[in-house]
């Protein structure tokens, strides 16, 4: 709730948690993140929520496809016009919560939240490298279960790691603010998705605990 309340993306996790049944949990996220709100209110006054709202969430379209959002909006935003880019980012954020869905059937909590935070990376509309500081659970989780992990699956998380470690606007090529080419897309701006969408493969790719 509280990390809700910061950064709006990790109420995403609320969902999961009613999927789990684990009613407790959301509830307690809920009223985290209503706590937070108020308390917030209480300092800063209605203005500031006014402002996030009529002025703040309107212009966050236009990063959409800045060169350092790892999510799928991100991605597909740099590659086609933006009703196809909104299209094929749904549709690729229904098979990571199919792919979630499926593995909190089968798996522990730990393995299947994993998933979950770092799904949520790939699903929310912007994804910016200190966010996927966020990551730091679900690979202390992957570790930890790291006994689960075929040659495959470790591959992809090693490749992940480096992948998202990469300082993209320090490659030749970055456009930080210009439309780039589809070759420049496919390559310099979409390491750190690439590491993502690798690191989310490999802990799908976890035996059940």
């Amino acid at each position: 709730g509280l990390a809700a309340a910061i950064k709006i993306f990790p109420a995403v996790l609320i969902v999961y948690f009613v999927v789990q049944r684990r009613f407790r949990l959301a509830i307690a996220g809920i009223l985290g993140f209503v706590l937070s709100c108020a308390l917030t209110l209480l300092i800063t006054g209605p203005e500031a929520f006014r402002d996030y709202l009529t002025t703040v969430l309107p212009t966050l379209k236009r990063w959409n496809e800045y060169g350092q959002n790892a999510s799928f909006t991100g991605f597909f935003s740099r590659l086609l016009s933006p009703s196809l880019a909104g299209v094929a980012a749904l549709m690729a954020s229904v098979l990571v919560a199919a792919a979630v869905w499926v593995r909190s059937r089968r798996s522990d909590l730990d393995q299947s939240f994993g998933l979950a935070v770092t799904g949520t990376l790939l699903i929310t509309t912007l994804t910016w490298p200190h966010s996927l500081v966020i990551l730091l659970l679900p690979l202390a989780i992957y570790v930890a279960n790291l006994v689960y992990a075929d040659s495959v699956s470790r591959l992809l998380a090693g490749a992940g790691w480096l992948l998202m470690a990469v300082p993209q606007p320090l490659l030749p090529g970055f456009p930080e603010h210009l439309r780039a080419s589809a070759a420049v897309s496919l390559t310099v701006l979409s390491l750190n998705f690439y590491g993502l969408l690798a690191f989310f493969l490999a802990q799908e790719r976890l035996r059940p605990a």
